[in-house]
């Protein structure tokens, strides 16, 4: 069933992202940002205007819903939306309000080479930690990790998932101590991405090389579940067991456990190419870019 409709732009929505608690929500064009009610559809502040800035990489809102951080290609703005303007700055390529405290994680690339060498698995990252109030560093060297290829935050903020560059494998570090990561390991293949579900509790790693390979981890038992799918698209996982798989003109959700995978359920849109798809933190929700 649809809830509502939000039209209150007239270029092409890139993102959509809801606040921790799914009372707002946010789509971001390529030049403006709107904020809006999640029951309604209604907007509830200005747009805000993103044309100085680039292109946006990723959004999430802080824990109290009160701001919101724009990630971009080497760094983020965190604007206030009561006030409809930014607050500040911070540098970086990936990041995440850490839930608990509301405080700003981000992964930044080490300018330079790794011992005057040359060799790609040399590649290393800095994870930072900044005030989510006023955009100052609290600790600019949480951790340091070289021979990267990929790195994902986890929602909540609390993990940082690392596929190696020169393994199969993937590290799972926990940012409140820092050290003795888990590792999970995986057949030889290039890994495309890694996601994690909105809940912080499971962490998915996808493979678009034939066959396309998706392996789902629970990390409270570290349980894996794998299976081949085409899914030339978009990959969300939620409530640990479900996937969310975009196609031209379809949605499907998946059932992805231990005793086997299947489709579920899959909603046609006929009349319009579904550009992107973003799931509710609870899995109830579904927002669809057309």
């Amino acid at each position: 069933m649809v809830v509502f409709t939000a039209e209150h732009h007239n270029t092409a929505v890139r993102d959509v992202v809801f606040s921790l608690d799914e009372s707002t929500f946010a789509f971001i064009t390529f030049q403006t940002m709107y904020v809006c009610d999640s029951e309604t559809g209604h907007r509830i502040s200005d747009p805000f205007e993103l044309s100085n800035y680039g292109e946006v990489y990723n959004a999430c809102f802080s824990p109290d819903g009160k701001r919101i951080l724009l990630g971009f290609r080497s760094y983020a703005v965190v604007w206030d939306i009561e006030m409809g303007e930014e607050q500040f700055q911070i540098k970086g390529y990936d990041f995440a309000f850490i839930h608990h405290d509301g405080r700003i994680v981000s992964a930044c690339e080490v300018d330079g080479d790794w011992d005057g060498s040359q060799d790609e698995s040399a590649f290393r990252i800095l994870v930072q930690i900044w005030n989510g109030g006023n955009g100052t560093l609290i600790s600019d060297r949480l951790l340091e990790v070289t021979d990267v290829a990929s790195t994902r935050f986890s929602p909540d903020g609390h993990f940082l998932a690392i596929g190696r560059r020169s393994e199969d494998v993937i590290e799972l570090w926990d940012l409140e101590d820092g050290k003795d990561p888990r590792r999970f390991s995986y057949p030889p293949g290039k890994l495309s991405f890694l996601r994690f579900s909105p809940t912080s509790d499971a962490l998915m790693a996808a493979f678009r090389e034939k066959p396309c390979d998706i392996y789902l981890w629970r990390l409270d038992t570290e349980e894996m579940v794998s299976f081949s799918h085409d899914f030339s698209y978009t990959l969300h996982v939620v409530l640990t067991n479900y996937l969310f798989i975009r196609r031209d003109l379809t949605v499907e959700i998946w059932d992805v456990s231990t005793t086997g995978s299947k489709m579920i359920w899959e909603k046609p849109q006929a009349t319009s190419y579904v550009r992107s798809i973003c799931p509710s933190c609870d899995g109830h929700r579904l927002s669809w870019i057309l």
